[in-house]
Formats: C-alpha cells, structure tokens, sequence
C-alpha cells in the first residue's frame, strides 16, 4: 500500500527520480515519495548506452555535469551498491577542417572554464585508442574525467542512498490523475488511491509529457527512436580505452564487458507516438532496424577496421526522450507553484547527479543555485507543446547532435507558423527568414538574388546587404516590422512610475508619442 499523504511526491524512479530523492534526502527533507508505474530504471534509463561526458556550452551546465561525476564517484562507497563507473576519460576526433575548428573553439570554452581538456594531434588520439585509423583526421580532444557507467547499477545505487535517508519508494503505483485547485496540485491520484501533496515532481521520462496533460500543461518533450549495438567480445578490447566519438562519422563507442557499445544519431529518427507508448511499456524495447543502423555502423567501421573483425551480438532499439531543442527541462511550471518537471533529458545519465542537486535545491530553497535558464521551462510557448510540431522537430533537433553548431543556425521543421501581414512582402524583397519562439521573422535581405552562403564560422558574405540597412535607417526612413515582439499592457494608478523605474529611457511625454 502507499500512504495517503506526503511532502514531496515524485513520479518516476528513472535515473532522474531518483536522483532528485537522493539529493532532496541527502538535504534533510523528509516525507519524500517516489512512485513509479513499473520498475526502477524501466522506460529509457535501462537501456541507456551509459556514456558520461561533462563539458557543454555554457559554465553552469558544465558544472552541472561535473557534479554528477563527482557523485558517481562517491556512489558506491557510501551506499555499498555498485555502479560500474570507469573514469576512462573521452576521446573526440575531428576528421574535416570545420570541425577542428570547433573543437579548438570548444577549448578555448573549457579554459575559460578551467576545464581540463587536451587538444591532440592524430597520432597522439591513436596512442590513447589504438584501434582508430587515423586517416582523415586533423585532431582530437581528450578530457581525463570523462567516462562511462553502468545505469541500471547507478540508479540502483541512487535509490538506495534514498531509501538510507528516508525516501519511501513504491513500484508498481499507476499515476492516473493530478488533482489540481487555486493553481497548485493538491493530489496525486494513482490506482492505488490518491495521495495529498505539497510537492509534485514530474520526473516520467517517457511519459512526462502524458503526466503533465493530467494537470492541463503541454511539456515540449517528445519521444524518439535511439539505436546501438554491442558487439561480439574480443580479449583485444580493453575496458579502461576511453569512450570515442567520431562526430563527423556519426557514432559514438564505449567499451562494454569484452565488447564495444556503438550508437549514433540517425537524421530522420522514427518519432514515437503515444499510442506507441502506452503507460504499460516498461523494460521493453522496439525491432531493431538493420537497415538505418548501417548508417551508423559502416561509417563507424571505416574509422575503426577492428569492427570488421567482430559481429554484432545485438542492436538495441528504445525510446529516447527527445526536448523540442535538445535541452532538458527543469524547475517549476509557471501556474502550478507547487509543480516541478525534470523531462525531456536526451544525456539523462550524464546530467543527472547535477540535475537532481538543481532541482533538490529548487524545491527546498527556491533557488537552484546557479543560472539554469537553458533548462528552463518557460523558455518554450504553447506552440512548443503541441503534438504536431514536436513530431515534427524533435526528429531533427535529434539528428543534429552530432552535426556542426553553426553560429546562427535556423532549424527547417516546424516552420511558419506564424507569419505577419508583411510576410511575402518582406520575402519578396529578399527577406531571409529565422524563427524567433514560432516568428517567422527576417534575419537579414539577400535582394540580389545571390544564392544563400554556406554556413561557417567565418564572415558569410551577408555583411554588406545588413551594412546597406543600418544606413537606410540611419540616414533615410525605415519601416519596422515588430509584429513578433512581445506586447504588454501596462494599467492602474502605479503604472507610470514601474515603467519609468524599468525603462532606461524617458517615458514623460505627451500622449500618442512613442519612447523606444
């Protein structure tokens, strides 16, 4: 049985529910419930590949996946469960010139991080992985704490370290309903009875989305195929190699138990439905798909011959949460107060030892202790939410993994969806259109003709069309078109004041003027 009330009621004891136990229980907070429709680690968690590297973009989210390390390292030795992490540290290659040229932008980054992070010359990345062919590549980066970890036995290891504090997880509980009232969620309703809250956590994985429809909100998280396969063992793979990744072929590689675990990130990924996922699918898996996987492999054996040499002992077809940019989401929704998601973590495992400390710092302090706007819930409109768009995008925002992170990059699915009065106007003139939160809205003119620039990292050949605009403005008249930007309507006797404390410029002028 489950009780009938708790402080803090998590749904999903994937590796992201029970990572926000552990570290809400490891913070003092009691009372804390976890709920899970199956099994620990059933839906995406058991099936991970288990690959941990910590860099990303952005210092907070760098330090974020820090944090999980750290933890992982720590795991075993307080819980007394295993986790099979194997700090082997990560090799990347760059096998055309653009993407050296990121990956020594990626380190310039991790510098100013003080991140450790090696660039390598070709032979020295073959010294660390001797089963790559160097052909092709003009170099590669190494980070020595980088690794990989087995989840079943992390997660495992996570809800054990929760239970010790006090958690209370209960398997088998169906969620069938969120009761809501004044804004807050104020049950849980399961098939098991419901459970009053002060705290609700979304942390479904799979299903976060469907659980988060139970309390009248669309979550920008979709569901998409992910393929890998282990193969054959041999006694020349060692398991302390460091995990490998060829982005440019695709692939990505970690040892496992005599073998290889090898996957990539298909374009044109199957999306997978709701009917595909009903609330029964628990350790399962979909066929696995020869076909689209030689895209993966074949690449994958050109930089690593020794694959020629072994068989594939299985290919591994799950579900992956996929986010409608690629980027988690997490801390509260706005109009609950009291509702929480951690959703849509396509790098789950990585992320999660960092992700559960933000989201138990969220909940308890009403802070997570850094700048997590990247994850943040409200950077996604309703448009985000809907079903179409995320089958649509999420299948491409997922196959660009991988891909070169052009600067100004404009993704091609899900577009136009709303359009100004002005739009074929503008685009007759020669008007490049980008997306801004569901805006078709001009980056720039091309009224020459001239066929579209390549991407790169270098100048792209628009600067004289945007140099002719500034001077239009600046020396003519120009017509702008703001039919994207946000419009507020500010009322009541306080207004003028706020807005002249807020606005930089002078707003006491006379009625019908505009102050920018």
């Amino acid at each position: 049985m489950i009780p009938d009330q708790a402080r803090i009621v998590i749904v999903g004891a994937g590796v992201i529910g029970c990572a926000i136990a552990y570290h809400l229980a490891k913070a003092g907070a009691r009372d804390v419930l976890v709920v899970e429709k199956s099994r620990i680690t059933h839906g995406a968690t058991w099936h991970a590949a288990g690959l941990v590297g910590q860099l990303r973009t952005k210092r907070n989210l760098t330090l974020m996946m820090q944090s999980s390390v750290a933890l992982m390292g720590e795991l075993a030795a307080e819980t007394g469960q295993q986790t099979g992490w194997r700090q082997t540290g990560s090799l990347r290659v760059a096998a055309s010139q653009d993407r050296w040229t990121e990956l020594k932008r990626t380190a310039t980054t991790a510098r100013s991080f003080g991140f450790e992070l090696e660039l390598l010359s070709a032979s020295e990345a073959q010294n660390l992985f001797p089963h790559m062919s160097t052909h092709g590549v003009v170099g590669a980066a190494y980070v020595p704490t980088d690794g990989y970890i087995d989840p079943y036995s992390y997660t495992m290891a996570l809800a054990a370290g929760a239970r010790q504090n006090g958690v209370t997880i209960k398997e088998e509980v169906q969620v069938t309903g969120l009761k809501t009232a004044k804004g807050r969620v104020v049950a849980v309703e399961t098939d098991q009875g419901p459970v009053a809250c002060e705290i609700v956590v979304n942390a479904a994985g799979l299903w976060a989305r469907q659980l988060g429809a139970m309390a009248g909100v669309d979550l920008a998280t979709g569901v998409v195929e992910h393929q890998y396969c282990v193969t054959d063992k041999s006694k020349n793979f060692s398991s302390e190699l460091p995990t490998f990744r060829d982005p440019d072929a695709n692939f990505y590689l970690k040892p496992e138990v005599g073998g290889f675990a090898i996957g990539g990130w298909e374009d044109g990924a199957p999306y997978v439905g709701e009917k595909r996922l009903p609330f029964a699918f628990g350790r399962e898996l979909f066929d696995g798909d020869f076909d689209r996987f030689e895209k993966i492999i074949l690449p994958a054996a050109e930089r690593l011959p020794v694959l020629n040499e072994v068989g594939i002992q299985t290919l591994i077809n799950g579900p992956i949460p996929v986010s409608a940019d690629g980027e988690p989401l997490l801390g509260p929704v706005p109009g609950l107060e009291n509702f929480f998601v951690a959703c849509g973590f396509t790098a789950g495992i990585a992320a999660s030892g960092g992700a559960g400390l933000a989201l138990a710092n969220w909940i308890l302090e009403g802070d997570p202790g850094m700048d997590l706007w990247p994850f943040d819930v409200r950077r996604f409109g309703p448009h985000h939410g809907g079903s179409r768009y995320l089958a649509m995008r999420t299948p491409e925002v997922y196959g660009h993994y991988y891909k070169i992170h052009w600067p100004g990059l404009e993704m091609a699915t899900a577009r136009g969806l709303r359009r100004s009065p002005l739009y074929e106007a503008l685009k007759g003139r020669g008007a490049v259109y980008g997306s801004k939160f569901g805006w078709e809205r001009p980056n720039y003119f091309r009224p020459d003709g001239t066929a579209e620039p390549p991407p790169s990292f270098e100048r792209r050949g628009w600067e004289a069309n945007v140099a002719r605009e500034h001077r239009a403005i600046r020396e003519n008249v120009a017509l702008i078109d703001q039919s994207s930007f946000a419009k507020f309507e500010v009322a009541g006797p306080g207004a003028f004041a706020a807005l002249q404390r807020l606005a930089a410029n002078d707003l006491d002028k006379p009625p019908g003027r505009v102050t920018y």
